[in-house]
């Protein structure tokens, strides 16, 4: 009896097993159809591969040539076959058309409210950080409770805690490194800043990344690695949501290369709880430090109109984690740009050395922002250090909720996901010509775009545009000013072993990588 009741147990559950594969089948395949054939997406050209399935966009991302973050790549290869409209995903179009970027990257509005794709809102495991926010509505009020604090007004008033950071930063090359043959990478030292100016700024607790020795600060390892492990997060977020539910000790053992993550938000986590508790002390003489020299970006949203469930611990804290995190690739990288070409190219140092000692007579006084960007020269080789950095290489899609768009002959039904990026835009050779070369002279004299009447930095797009143009723009540029400014002024830098494949894009980890081996952009001090 016992045999027939296990024999009939297997029986059924074979059964069951068979069923739900033959469910699971028939699914997936009615799936397919349904995008390749019934889908309002399917009269749009591209591969039939990536209109099918999103593993089309994992593989390139994950896989292909061993190291994934090709599929900025593979979008290029799409165009060159299909034109200026693709079809890159089951959800997604994208388009290579430098004049159609304000349609896609418009201001939203109650009648025309612009969203963000849903599924990347776990892509850094910050869904509630401002970036990550899908929905246009509680996007603007989000952002509207922190956008002073970043206003050009601001910053400029903030501006002598960014030079003292810088100076802190010159005084070690000039102490540690000049006349001795030591070698410094660039990146590590420019990362390093990077994240203490913000967080000297935003929450008034310096990192103090940029005392480390070499530069080589464990917190922007962390960050660093963050960066490789995006796309993984980005696809595989479910997985990653289970490990962090794993005990301390676990995590460490079996994926060591997430456990500085988590305990980097940790990390923040406290610094918000301190940071809160001691406004809280203030707040009992009624105090507002908003627009003075001791505010904090708290300050700032905590006397917004935001609701309370918007103030909470844990999304102040993933606020935090963004600010800390997003802004330091881009700006090491612009720098990075700038210095290496500067030196690769003895008439573009030159030049710039000469317009920076003619307006700065004495190198230890900084000049105010305001005041650099009147410097015709450096502004060139920093918007083309923007240019060919490219901020990031990732489509950021946008949704027109209500309305259809129209792009030439195509009607995209409201509701798409409609895609561009900077690196397409950067690279275009109709505005930029030559696209590949360093040439800051493209910058000078008020250029216009290709039509002849659009300025040519309506076609640098490194921080995005309309109502999701990157917040801390301003901070970006006061310190790529400021930061260039004095090094190129005060210090003899020359290249060591490192050529342009340390810095040209290859690989897309949401930010724009150079070559998996390179070993960064690598310096010498003059004395």
């Amino acid at each position: 009896m016992a045999q027939m009741t296990l024999a009939t147990a297997i029986s059924g559950f074979a059964t069951l097993s068979v069923t739900v594969l033959t469910l699971t089948v028939l699914y997936s395949l009615s799936l397919v159809v349904y995008r390749l054939y019934l889908s309002p997406l399917a009269q749009f050209p591209g591969p039939k591969l990536a209109a099918a399935t999103n593993w089309y966009h994992k593989y390139f991302d994950l896989l292909a040539k061993r190291h994934g973050g090709q599929f900025p790549l593979e979008i290029k290869r799409m165009h060159e076959k299909y034109g200026p409209i693709v079809r890159i995903a089951p959800d997604e179009l994208h388009i290579d058309d430098p004049e159609y970027w304000q349609e896609v990257y418009c201001n939203s509005s109650a009648a025309r409210p612009i969203d963000k794709q849903e599924k990347l809102q776990d892509r850094f495991g910050l869904p509630d950080a401002i970036f990550s926010t899908p929905g246009a509505e509680l996007h603007r009020s989000r952002r509207q409770a922190m956008a002073g604090f970043f206003s050009r007004q601001r910053l400029r008033e903030t501006q002598d805690r960014v030079n003292q950071l810088v100076d802190r930063v010159s005084q070690r090359l000039s102490k540690e490194y000049a006349g001795c043959n030591r070698v410094l990478d660039i990146g590590d030292m420019f990362s390093s800043l990077a994240v203490d100016i913000v967080t000297e700024l935003c929450f008034r607790r310096c990192t103090n990344c940029s005392e480390a020795p070499d530069f080589k600060a464990p917190l922007v390892n962390t960050v660093i690695n963050n960066i490789w492990l995006s796309h993984w997060n980005a696809h595989f977020r479910f997985l990653i949501k289970w490990i962090e539910r794993l005990p301390d000790a676990a995590i460490a053992t079996l994926v060591p290369l997430i456990k500085p993550i988590l305990d980097l938000k940790v990390s923040i986590g406290q610094q918000v709880g301190e940071i809160l508790s001691e406004m809280d002390k203030t707040s009992i003489g009624t105090k507002d430090f908003r627009g003075s020299d001791h505010d904090t970006i708290f300050d700032e949203m905590l006397a917004s109109k935001l609701p309370s469930n918007e103030l909470s611990s844990d999304r102040l804290t993933q606020e935090a984690m963004a600010l800390t995190t997003a802004g330091v690739e881009t700006v090491k990288a612009t720098i990075t740009f700038a210095i290496f070409h500067a030196l690769d190219n003895p008439s573009i140092g030159a030049r710039l050395k000469a317009e920076l000692t003619e307006a700065i007579p004495d190198p230890a006084i900084i000049p105010r922002w305001v005041e650099l960007e009147r410097l015709p020269y450096l502004t060139a080789v920093i918007n083309e250090s923007l240019r060919l950095s490219y901020g990031t290489t990732q489509r950021s899609p946008r949704i027109n909720r209500l309305h259809p768009m129209q792009y030439g002959q195509w009607v995209i039904p409201p509701g798409t996901a409609v895609g561009m990026d900077s690196y397409h835009m950067h690279i275009n050779a109709d505005v930029f010509p030559d696209p590949f070369v360093f040439r800051p002279e493209r910058w000078l004299d008020n250029p216009k775009g290709p039509n002849g009447r659009q300025p040519l930095t309506n076609y640098l797009t490194t921080f995005g545009a309309g109502s999701r143009i990157c917040v801390a723009m301003h901070l970006a540029y006061l310190e790529l000013y400021v930061a260039l400014a004095v090094m190129f002024r005060r210090h003899e830098l020359h290249l060591f072993e490192t050529d342009r494949s340390d810095v040209d894009f290859a690989l897309d980890m949401v930010a724009p990588m150079p070559r998996r081996d390179s070993r960064g952009v690598r310096v010498t001090v003059s004395k």
